[in-house]
């Protein structure tokens, strides 16, 4: 008999390292940690990224992207947890052509979010200049508050984009395993049975 075990999902585990859960559905993951490795060594490694994030310092001293920090933190740990849903999701899917196909869009996706990050950056630090910093700190809080409501709602957007490829790509694959199935069953007429 073959079994298979079925991993929570990465927005499961979220609110597990950050206490976010009921005591049972706690207990539940809890177990499941203690039972497999695959699961129990990402959390290890998504711990660790965290806490390089929480270490990692910007400069204080003439650095006009200290106002960003925080907002490219939260960037990088949404890719960081990007990359890491993509790698568990390769590991609870079931079908191998999921697997491939992930494989090849996951680096495109990286390259893409990167660019598109230096580009939101470079537009943000060439929007705010010197002189807008030096304004009375109720205008550069402002700025600063609308910098991040439009920052949130484009990573929310981005999230989804990504929640929805993923979609896509699992359908193409389980739709592209039936077909090789079928074909594979497929039995031709034979000349001594012709069709009727």
């Amino acid at each position: 008999m073959f079994y298979v075990m079925n991993h929570p999902k990465p927005e499961e585990w979220v609110p597990y390292l950050y206490g976010g859960l009921t005591p049972d559905t706690r207990r539940h993951l809890k177990t499941h940690l203690d039972n497999c490795a695959d699961c129990r060594g990402e959390l290890q490694r998504w711990k660790r990224s965290i806490h390089r994030l929480d270490a990692w310092k910007l400069p204080r001293a003439g650095n006009p992207l200290q106002p960003l920090a925080p907002a490219l933190k939260w960037a990088a740990a949404a890719a960081i947890v990007l990359g890491v849903g993509f790698g568990l999701g390769r590991f609870t899917g079931t079908e191998a052509m999921a697997a491939r196909v992930r494989a090849q869009v996951e680096p495109q996706l990286r390259q893409a979010l990167q660019q598109q990050m230096a580009q939101l950056v470079h537009a943000e630090v060439e929007r705010i200049s010197p002189a807008a910093l030096k304004q009375p700190g109720n205008q550069t809080e402002k700025l600063l508050a609308d910098y991040i409501a439009v920052n949130d709602a484009r990573a929310e957007q981005l999230q989804q984009f990504c929640l929805n490829l993923e979609h896509k790509v699992d359908t193409v694959a389980v739709n592209t395993a039936r077909e090789f199935v079928e074909l594979a069953t497929y039995h031709p007429p034979s000349a001594n049975n012709p069709p009727q």
